[in-house]
């Protein structure tokens, strides 16, 4: 008797310690929610845990968990996350900051994914953005350093400000057809060295390429405006094609793009802004296939080519101008 009694001591006692141990590793306590949609389900506004390896929990409170709120996972030491298929929404800056995070896959079912929400994950390689995602947010993916791979589906149509700025690892990225904006900064500081333009896009936003690796692009024939300096500081382009569609080329688009040696002015281009080809030091010939006012074609107190280009262009006109030897200040026209 005495030791049956010590025996259900026993195990009472085992009971108590595996209950505790399945108590202190309940990842529920760590998150603190909100309701949402009148209550019928949640989302996570904050994250106290201190786990690397974080299991987002698709209910909470017995009730189904659909959103990440804005800031949750800010600047917290993650190294990987899960998202449970109950996620609808990521909000702003999510997980911006989670410099160690290497791996996380956002499921089919997100809708939205706000601005900067992994902003400066800085060892996140690759990224599925799923299908029903239609715009990629301003600063989405800026700073991701090691972000090597990137799938974008067709449901977007609009890449934001500053998307990838900064994703220095970024050697290649496939757009859909379906895109119709480029927002400003969005590929800026990137190392691809080549992309194709979807045909859908009207307008490349200010900086959009500045100091990437390009070598060659095409502007397509959709496209009526080229933003400030879209291809500043573009050091390895030597080959652009505009299209016939573009009427106006920003301030300083190619400025410092010094390894381009030929461009052609389409005859729909009516805009010239300042400093378009300012220090485009290896540029050798220029051909404008039709006229633009003068008041149009820059500032007569900026260099908008190297050496005298514009005062030649307007004395004469539409035609192909070269400077043969391309340390001359003097163009000629053939």
């Amino acid at each position: 008797m005495k030791y049956r009694k010590m025996g259900c001591w026993l195990a009472l006692a085992l009971i108590a310690i595996l209950s505790s141990c399945s108590k202190t590793e309940d990842e529920s306590n760590d998150f603190r929610v909100a309701p949402v949609d009148g209550g019928k389900s949640v989302k996570i506004i904050r994250y106290d845990g201190k786990k690397q390896t974080v299991q987002i929990p698709s209910k909470l409170q017995g009730i189904t968990v659909t959103e990440i709120g804005d800031n949750v996972f800010n600047g917290k030491d993650i190294l990987k996350v899960t998202i449970p298929n109950s996620i609808t929404t990521i909000g702003n800056g999510a997980f911006r900051g989670c410099e160690n995070i290497f791996s996380i896959t956002i499921p089919s079912g997100v809708t939205t994914i706000g601005n900067d929400a992994f902003r400066g994950c800085k060892n996140l390689t690759k990224i599925i953005i799923p299908n029903k995602i239609t715009a990629i947010a301003n600063g989405t993916f800026r700073d991701c350093e090691k972000l090597v791979s990137v799938t974008i589906p067709n449901s977007v149509t609009n890449i934001g400000n500053n998307a990838f700025n900064g994703c220095t690892a970024l050697t290649g990225i496939t757009l859909p057809n379906t895109i119709t904006g480029i927002g400003e900064n969005a590929f800026a500081n990137t190392t691809f060295t080549d992309i194709t333009i979807p045909a859908g896009v009207t307008a490349i936003g200010d900086a959009a390429f500045a100091y990437s690796g390009l070598t060659s692009i095409t502007i397509p024939n959709t496209v009526t405006n080229i933003g400030i300096g879209s291809f500043f500081e573009c050091t390895k382009l030597t080959s652009v094609t505009i299209s016939n569609s573009v009427t106006n080329i920003g301030s300083a688009a190619f400025r410092n793009c010094t390894a381009l040696t030929n461009i052609t002015i389409p005859s729909s281009v009516t805009s010239i802004g300042d400093l378009v080809f300012y220090n485009c030091t290896n540029l050798i010939g220029v051909t404008f296939e039709a006229g633009i006012p003068a008041n149009n074609v820059g500032s007569p107190y900026t260099s908008l080519f190297p050496g005298d280009l514009r005062n030649k262009y307007l004395a004469e006109g539409a035609g192909t101008y070269t400077r043969p030897n391309g340390d001359t200040y003097t163009w000629t026209k053939q």
